[in-house]
């Protein structure tokens, strides 16, 4: 796999636009791994995986909404009694 410094990104952004193959993105002075970059030639392998994320993504945002002190419960259930 290709390894690609956020500095050379920075300084060079086209490279992505040529690149066609996977590759990592690291912060070269502490070698940390900040992504990953998948060419859109591979939509399709990892669509399911995207929407996967997502949805994990979605539902630590929703239990981190519901964690919250400040809300009035009579706010949350706002219109939900209500008819049309």
């Amino acid at each position: 796999m290709l390894k690609l410094g956020i500095a050379e990104l920075h300084k060079n952004p086209s490279i992505l636009s040529e690149l066609d193959e996977v590759a990592t993105i690291i912060n070269k002075k502490n070698r940390e791994i900040k992504g990953f970059f998948f060419p859109a030639i591979y939509k399709e392998d990892i669509e399911e995986l995207l929407k996967e994320i997502e949805y994990k993504r979605f539902l630590k945002r929703n239990k981190e909404l519901s964690n919250m002190q400040d809300f009035d419960d009579e706010t949350l259930l706002d219109g939900l009694g209500d008819e049309s």
